[in-house]
């Protein structure tokens, strides 16, 4: 698959993307529809490249508690990763840290190829992404001038964290998953990713 940050210009991306895509069986509307999205992410590849191969890499867990699970229509809601809290850059529980941008490119990264919930990092395909936002400092003063515009009066959008938050939908095939997080056996979520690891000073 051609990879966008070798092309210097979106018609020559498309041209040799669409055909690729196309030999793999795909229509021509759902080539052109993965390779735009492909070069829609151009500014971000290089780093997800090294996100997905796992060149010089270590594996990173991200853990959140799930905040909500409602087991009539099987969905669970939670924070998949925070990576700032106030002005500080937070560790996870193996004392990794993720910047807030990193972790914005993989949310969008996640959403566009995979969308899928696994069972303890092992078992694929048990559950279909329904919301996810990653939301930045930057989204969040972005959400408060946009209310501004429409007329909103003193709109608040101060989370104090940089986070990644999101949904899945568990269908009931996989009632042994739903029953897991009914009796709080599943109480939290785990992104299972590689990631260039950077030693930082103190």
């Amino acid at each position: 698959m051609p990879n966008p940050v070798n092309f210097d210009s979106q018609s020559s991306f498309m041209s040799a993307c669409v055909s690729e895509v196309k030999a793999e069986g795909k229509t021509h509307e759902q080539a052109v529809g993965k390779c735009l999205g492909m070069w829609a992410n151009k500014s971000f590849d290089k780093s997800i490249e090294n996100f997905q191969k796992g060149i010089n890499i270590m594996k990173k867990e991200f853990r959140c508690d799930i905040q909500k699970f409602d087991d009539e229509l099987g969905i669970a809601f939670g924070w998949f990763s925070i990576a700032r809290v106030g002005d500080e850059i937070v560790e996870d529980s193996d004392e990794h840290r993720i910047q807030p941008s990193e972790l914005e490119k993989a949310a969008y990264q996640f959403t566009l190829q995979s969308r899928q919930a696994g069972e303890n990092h092992i078992k694929k395909g048990v559950g279909e992404l329904i919301e996810t936002i990653a939301f930045t400092k930057e989204k969040q003063e972005l959400i408060v001038k946009s209310l501004k515009e429409i007329g909103v009066e003193n709109p608040v959008c101060d989370l104090g964290v940089d986070g990644w938050w999101g949904g899945f939908y568990i269908p009931p095939e996989h009632s042994d998953i739903r029953k897991a997080l009914r009796e709080g056996e599943y109480v939290s979520f785990s992104i299972g990713g590689e990631a260039t690891a950077n030693e930082i000073g103190e």
